[in-house]
C-alpha cells in the first residue's frame, strides 16, 4: 500500500459538482463496508498526479477530518470528451480483514527480449490474490528475461509475498514467447543492424 495519504474534504450539502469541477476540484463520495456514503471533494491537481502515480487497482490511504482510512478506487468517472475525471467513488477498506485485489502485473526484461529478437504474448494483465490490505502491493513482477523461445510463465511461477493467496489458476499462463519468423531472426542475429526492423513485441 502507498504510505503517502491523498488529503481529501467534506462536500457541504450546497456544494454543485459542476461549480466544484470549475474551480479546480473534483467531487466524490466516500464509501465504508456497511455502503454508508459520505460526500467528499478532492484536489484535482493532486489527486490526478496521485492516482497517476499509483496505477490502477492500487490500495491507498486518505487523510479525512484528521484521520486516516485504507482505501482502494471504486469508480472513477470521466468527461466523455475530454476524458478529464468529474467524479471519484472510494472504497473503505478494513486494515485486519483480508480483500481480494486484482493486482497489475509489471513484465521485467522486454528490451532484452526485443533484443534477442523474440515476440512476447502477454495472456494476463494482473493476478488476482487475496490478503490484509497493508500486504497488497502495487504489481507483481514477470521475469520476462528468463524466458527461452516456446517456453511460458505460469501463475505458479511467479513469487509473491507469503501473507497474499494467490486465487487464479496455478497453471495458467501468463505469458508465452513465439518463434520469430526466419527474416526477423535473420534482421535480429549477433553482429546484424536491427535499426531499421525492430522486433514487434505483441501486447
Amino acid at each position: 500500500m502507498n504510505s503517502e495519504k491523498l488529503q481529501i474534504s467534506r462536500r457541504m450539502p450546497q456544494a454543485k459538482a459542476k461549480r466544484l469541477i470549475r474551480e479546480g476540484y473534483i467531487p466524490g463520495v466516500l464509501y465504508d463496508n456497511s455502503q454508508y456514503a459520505i460526500p467528499v471533494v478532492f484536489d484535482r491537481k493532486k489527486t490526478e498526479g496521485y492516482l497517476r502515480s499509483l496505477g490502477d487497482n492500487v490500495l491507498f490511504e486518505v487523510s479525512l477530518d484528521n484521520a486516516a482510512y485504507p482505501v482502494r478506487v471504486r469508480d472513477i468517472q470521466r468527461d466523455p470528451v475530454t476524458r478529464e475525471i468529474i467524479h471519484i467513488d472510494l472504497q473503505r477498506v478494513e486494515s485486519n480483514q483480508k480483500i481480494k485485489v486484482e493486482v497489475p502485473l509489471k513484465f521485467e526484461g522486454m528490451n532484452e527480449a526485443k533484443r534477442r529478437g523474440l515476440i512476447i504474448q502477454h495472456q494476463k494483465d494482473t493476478l488476482e490474490v487475496e490478503g490484509l490490505p497493508n500486504a497488497i502491493p502495487s504489481h507483481i513482477k514477470v521475469p520476462v528475461h528468463l524466458l527461452e523461445e516456446k517456453h511460458s510463465i505460469r501463475v505458479h511461477d511467479l513469487e509473491v509475498s507469503e501473507e497474499l493467496s494467490i486465487i487464479d489458476t496455478p497453471d495458467a499462463v501468463v505469458a508465452l514467447i513465439v518463434n520469430p519468423s526466419k527474416e526477423e531472426a535473420a534482421n535480429n542475429a549477433p553482429g546484424q543492424p536491427n535499426d531499421e526492423h525492430p522486433s514487434e513485441i505483441a501486447q
